[in-house]
């Protein structure tokens, strides 16, 4: 069974503007019974709540997954939480008996494989095996229960087939508190109003099991800032966040590491690199001639940088009188940016970096000269770029 679906469920949309609707069905279920208080029912059809007809009281057990896409990400809203009755009796035909239910946040525990074979037997289980829950331990052998009481209860009517529902404020914030901290989902313990009567007064509902007559879990979403809508979850990569890692660019794209995280940049166009913004984002910045990164270009320093480099140059004759005053990049790291932007270099596209073509290409450029005295006597004689082009490139490669 799909861990969720789109639900189109009019009580949820009425009246409110969200992101959108989902259902789940529970991840895990079961109940426990205390007349039998180390066996498992996790593969039962049947939930059981209420007062058996062996004198034990019996509890159910939900666990919901919220999805990966909406923890962290996602404000809850309308939730409501369905089970589905189903007859109880050996034959199926008794009425279930009016109840009120009321929910309890547990510690962790198994679903198990137990179950009842028979009708006769369908509330005994099996002996539980290390992991499945049982009335004595959440994990069959070990540990033990602990219950908080929640604000969520529920009616249970008193009829062979219906629904009980449970909404509001409670279910919602419940549900919120999955998706801000799902470590701390361990889902929810039923205990119905009548596990203390005298004789049988119990309540069956069906199981995760059951296709359409499942339990479901229905909530609207809408993503909280910084993540955009993206069918049933919210993705960082927003459409600030597609420019700022400039998606448009061959090879760069924006990732989503899941979780509350934020966005990541692929910036594998030669052009970019990976940086930040100055509120500490992600970005893909413009790879430029701006060498020493003091934001901006000097034919003294970054031109006389590029033109050493061209020439064969390295540290520590690359930088040595080199950087300006406020430079932001250090000598060491002068060489490596040269290296990485190397391909750049090539600015009449020959496919060759030439000190006394592109190097005085750049020169020039950067002391303010523009085409037709930019090029004049200097562009290569198989050049690719010429004219004009050569102004545009380096337009685009200036701080």
């Amino acid at each position: 069974m799909p861990l969720f679906a789109f639900a189109g469920l009019a009580f949820l949309l009425a009246g409110a503007a969200v992101g959108g609707t989902i259902s789940l069905v529970p991840a895990a279920d079961t109940f426990v019974h205390s007349a039998y208080p180390d066996n498992n029912n996790g593969a039962s059809a049947s939930l059981f709540t209420g007062r058996s007809g062996q004198g034990g009281q019996m509890r159910a057990l939900l666990r919901f997954a919220v999805p990966n896409g909406l923890t962290g990400r996602a404000t809850a809203s309308a939730a409501q939480l369905t089970l589905t009755l189903r007859g109880v009796g050996p034959d199926g035909t008794f009425a279930n008996v009016a109840s009120t239910l009321y929910f309890y946040r547990v510690s962790p525990w198994g679903e198990g494989t137990g179950s009842g074979v028979t009708s006769g037997t369908y509330t005994v289980g099996q002996p539980c095996t290390p992991g499945a829950a049982s009335w004595n331990s959440p994990t069959c052998i070990g540990a033990t229960w602990s219950f908080v009481l929640t604000g969520i209860s529920m009616t249970t009517p008193a009829v062979v087939s219906g629904t009980a529902v449970a909404s509001g404020a409670g279910v919602t914030a419940e549900v919120q508190s999955w998706i801000d901290s799902p470590a701390s989902n361990n889902g929810l313990l039923l205990v119905s109003s009548t596990e203390a009567s005298a004789s049988t007064a119990a309540q069956r509902y069906y199981t995760r099991t059951a296709g359409t007559s499942a339990p479901t879990l229905a909530f609207n979403f809408s993503c909280k800032p910084g993540f955009a809508e993206a069918g049933p979850s919210c993705n960082a990569c927003t459409p600030a966040a597609l420019d700022a890692c400039v998606t448009s660019a061959p090879g760069n794209a924006c990732i989503d590491p899941g979780g509350a995280s934020t966005y990541q940049c692929q910036c594998v166009d030669p052009d970019y690199r990976a940086g930040t913004d100055a509120q500490g984002n992600p970005v893909c910045v413009l790879n430029s001639f701006d060498i020493d990164d003091n934001h901006a270009y000097d034919p003294v320093t970054d031109g006389m940088l590029i033109l050493r480099y061209l020439f064969g140059l390295r540290n520590p004759a690359l930088t040595v009188n080199a950087l300006a005053g406020n430079a932001n990049r250090l000598p060491d790291a002068i060489e490596p940016y040269l290296d990485k932007i190397a391909s750049l270099l090539d600015v009449d596209g020959d496919t060759h970096r030439d000190p006394l073509t592109d190097g005085l290409l750049i020169v020039r450029y950067m002391m303010g000269v523009r085409s037709p005295a930019l090029t004049a006597g200097i562009v290569s004689s198989d050049a690719q770029r010429t004219g004009t082009a050569i102004d545009d490139y380096l337009a685009g490669k200036m701080p």
